[in-house]
């Protein structure tokens, strides 16, 4: 069951509906926040809206980068497990 949470993001109030803990929504809304203020900030843009956009793109681009470097372990991983499991076959025969 979904359970409504009451976060503050830039001195505004948000319902969210959600599975999570409660704490970790709250340490969601934090981070939006911190990245919100970071691209306002960085180019000094005060439109709320402009700003949303340019933490967005940086949250995406932070997901991303976590993906490919997530796909390139797994794939390491992948390549050595096959590497361990010839060599225990080579070893058993």
């Amino acid at each position: 069951m979904k359970d409504t949470i009451t976060v503050q993001i830039l001195g505004r109030f948000y319902e969210v509906k959600s599975d999570l803990n409660p704490l970790d929504v709250q340490a969601i809304a934090k981070y939006v926040e911190e990245k919100l203020r970071e691209a306002s900030s960085y180019t000094g843009i005060q439109e709320t809206s402009r700003i949303a956009v340019l933490a967005a793109l940086n949250i995406a681009d932070e997901l991303f980068r976590l993906k490919t470097e997530h796909n390139n372990f797994v794939s390491m991983t992948d390549e050595k497990i096959d590497e361990l499991i010839n060599t225990i076959e080579s070893a058993l025969d």
